[in-house]
């Protein structure tokens, strides 16, 4: 079998083939004549390329092979060009690649110029030749698709019409550079194995423009187009019928009676219904369809394989995109009893979008102005299951022209489900996740880092507070965003430095501005895609510390040596190294101009031993994962000791055995001996923001005030990084500035 196909194989094929192009390109004969010599080449085919059995019934092994068509350019200037089609190819493919079973090798990727009917169907052919019953072969289409005026050979639509995939080099005269369904169906039908088809294009509908609205603080409608096209002799076919498009035409050819040696099965996934049409937008940078698609792959493992299927992948981006866009409706066809796995999953994460992408505005981040600041309310039913927030999108419809200096992204829990009138700043404790210097130089979606994670607790509204600050504005940047039942914004923009930095403004200074959008609308919020950590997640590798300990049980001199220890847990198992040093002069003038020393550098040994001066003396620990540097945030610990006076601390610890979840009750304890009968007074509080800029404007916080009480209960709503301290005194004292105190910085990052 082998010697005839390679003496007459490959003559015959290069002849059909020679033949095919010659049927296409032959313009003397009307469509109609060539579209039925096609059919005959095509029976040709189904009759030839079956004499291959051998290859055909599989080798034992599953190969994945892909063929990838995006046209955004079409040689007929008369047809308007799409934007993202070609880039959903490349972004499809290079995803792909990321799992070593997709090969360039196996993968035809046509766009534009190369994605010629002749191509396309060259590929196809190319495809069915190379493959065999054991593999999974992916074809995927994105660009215009349209419907014809009338039921082309062989006669077979319920509805009276085709429809059809246009090519490159389609035309506005016939189908002749066309890929009908029934073309493609009998295609399809001589490929074996498991074939996966995805369809990011529509079969009617029209072309929706963008209003001519200059960028000013009006809304303006957000800019989408459909990827239909329309010839000019088409005409009164209307929306076909239900159950009677695209893929009952693919799955109509192919192969009814399967055996043993015929396990040639089918999954189709559209865009949308088959009296609807799909859409493209400057929001994703793709196709709305691709663009779900795309994060189903990376992320959506429902049975926890380590696999993307195709189910799984459709069970993501179905409920996904009709939420992002009503008006569309994805299908699935499914013959494979079993799930095709497509990739390797990249990430567990969750990716949640939220938004329509109804209108693009100034807000939040246009220069025009050199301050602006704006918050945005968010529900549960728009977020979702709690868990830590680790990443955030937002759309860019025009970037800002200039850097965003001071930028801040910062998030808190709130009851509020809408701004009263007139609105006041939200105040209370914000976790920073992004500050910096943003630079965004495109549109679509734009990432901003996270510092640290946020944690939503699944049953109250998250607020995310958008802010920056520049010396200089120019007027651009407009982001998307949409309409809300709720009165969900509140934001004021300014040029002057009467109300300092936007992060600072508070209460009515100056007054926020409620964002308001009658009669169709009550307010509007931020289109945004949040990345939720997989429940369990250790999210840092930051160590946390649980307790400082001592030997200070007597009052300390020169030459007596004392023992400071560290107690410290890594997160992931890392192994940990410790430094320790003291400064003298706390409480006093000298602070200022004394230096650290260093007791004892890095290394692995949890203590160190102190010989201090007389004075008042503040001893503390660092630790760090080894191989790592220690930064301001990182866990640190310690307290002052007194050389006079008859009170000493001699340990501050904690309860924990990890770094604790928000809403976790901290027990926080401290240890001090004074005097025979002297009572002693304790206080505790705690500092947001250790770390980071917030920690300048954040105010220390009483969990408990004065009282015979050694230890609090801490609890954190929201993920950050706090630092508890306990203070001392004897009973009747007032404690000041020198006085003793204790304690060490407690790190909220893991989800629950």
């Amino acid at each position: 079998m082998d010697e005839v196909k390679s003496k007459r194989g490959e003559p015959i094929a290069k002849y059909l083939h020679g033949l095919w192009l010659h049927a296409a390109r032959y313009r003397s004969y009307s469509w109609e004549v060539r579209v039925a010599a096609r059919a005959i080449l095509i029976l040709f085919f189904l009759l030839v390329f079956p004499m291959r059995e051998a290859h055909s019934l599989g080798d034992g092994l599953c190969h994945y092979w892909g063929i990838l068509v995006g046209i955004s350019d079409f040689c007929n200037q008369n047809i308007h060009d799409l934007t993202y089609a070609a880039d959903d190819i490349i972004a499809l493919h290079d995803l792909l690649v990321q799992d070593e079973r997709w090969s360039d090798s196996r993968l035809t990727v046509l766009t534009n110029s190369q994605a010629s009917k002749a191509a396309v169907e060259n590929a196809l052919v190319s495809m069915a030749a190379s493959s065999d019953s054991d593999d999974v072969c992916l074809i995927f289409f994105s660009g215009h698709g349209g419907q014809a005026n009338t039921d082309l050979p062989p006669y077979d639509e319920g509805d009276g019409v085709d429809e059809y995939i246009p090519c490159w080099d389609t035309n506005l005269q016939d189908y002749s550079a066309d890929i009908l369904d029934d073309e493609l169906g009998n295609l399809l039908g001589q490929i074996k194995g498991k074939k996966v088809v995805l369809l990011d294009t529509c079969f009617s509908g029209g072309h929706i423009k963008s209003s001519s609205k200059a960028i000013g603080q009006e809304k303006r409608e957000a800019a989408v187009t459909t990827k239909f096209l329309s010839k000019p002799f088409e005409y009164g076919t209307g929306m076909n019928e239900k159950d009677d498009g695209f893929v009952r035409d693919l799955v109509r050819y192919l192969p009814e009676v399967k055996d043993a040696h015929d396990q040639s099965d089918i999954v189709v996934l559209t865009a949308c219904d088959d009296d609807e049409v799909s859409y493209e937008t400057p929001a994703f940078g793709h196709g709305e369809f691709t663009y779900f698609l795309l994060l189903s792959l990376q992320s959506y493992d429902a049975n926890g394989n380590g696999q993307v299927s195709v189910g799984e992948s459709f069970a993501y981006l179905d409920p996904a995109l009709r939420a992002y866009n009503p008006t569309v409706t994805p299908q699935k066809y499914d013959s494979i009893v079993e799930e095709v796995d497509i990739v390797q999953q990249i990430t567990n994460n969750r990716m949640t979008v939220i938004g329509h992408g109804d209108f693009n505005w100034v807000y939040p981040f246009n220069t025009h102005f050199k301050k602006r600041r704006a918050e945005y309310i968010y529900s549960p039913s728009q977020l979702g299951p709690a868990g830590d927030i680790t990443g955030l999108k937002l759309f860019v419809a025009q970037p800002p022209c200039m850097p965003l200096g001071s930028c801040a992204v910062r998030m808190t829990c709130t009851n509020i489900s809408s701004y009263s009138a007139p609105p006041e700043w939200t105040s209370g404790e914000w976790t920073t996740v992004y500050s910096g210097i943003m630079t965004i130089t495109e549109s679509g979606p734009v990432s901003f880092p996270f510092s640290a994670p946020f944690h939503y607790d699944g049953t109250r509204n998250v607020i995310i507070d958008f802010s920056f600050s520049n010396p200089i504005w120019y007027n651009c940047g407009t982001f998307f965003g949409s309409y809300s039942e709720q009165y969900t914004m509140i934001y004021h923009a300014r040029d002057d430095d009467t109300y300092g930095e936007p992060t600072t403004w508070a209460g009515i200074s100056p007054p926020p501005v409620r964002d308001e959008n009658p009669p169709d609308a009550a307010g509007s919020y931020l289109d945004v895609e949040l990345e939720f950590a997989a429940p369990g997640t250790v999210l840092s590798s930051v160590p946390q510390i649980t307790a400082v300990t001592s030997t200070a049980t007597t009052l300390p001199v020169p030459d007596i040596p004392i023992q400071l220890n560290l107690s410290a847990v890594s997160p992931d198992g890392t192994p940990l190294q410790y430094q320790f040093y003291y400064k003298a002069g706390y409480g006093t003038p000298e602070w200022d101009t004394t230096v650290w020393q260093i007791v004892q550098s890095w290394g692995p040994v949890e203590g160190a031993t102190y010989y201090l001066p007389s004075g008042n003396c503040y001893l503390v620990g660092h630790v760090v994962p080894s191989g790592e540097t220690w930064e301001t945030g990182d866990p640190q610990g310690g307290f002052n000791v007194i050389s006079s006076g008859p009170v000493r601390i001699t340990n501050v610890f904690s309860d924990l055995t990890g770094q604790p979840a928000p809403g976790q009750v901290i027990r926080f304890t401290v240890d001090a001996v004074g005097p025979q009968n002297v009572a002693l007074q304790y206080r505790f509080c705690y500092r947001a923001g250790y770390g980071t800029p917030n920690w300048d404007t954040s105010t220390w916080q009483v969990v408990q005030d004065w009282s015979a009480a050694n230890s609090a209960a801490y609890t954190f709503g929201v993920s950050g990084n706090y630092f508890l301290l306990g203070q001392v005194i004897a009973q009747g004292e007032i404690w000041e500035e020198g006085d003793l105190q204790g304690g060490f910085n407690v790190v909220v990052r893991r989800a629950p």
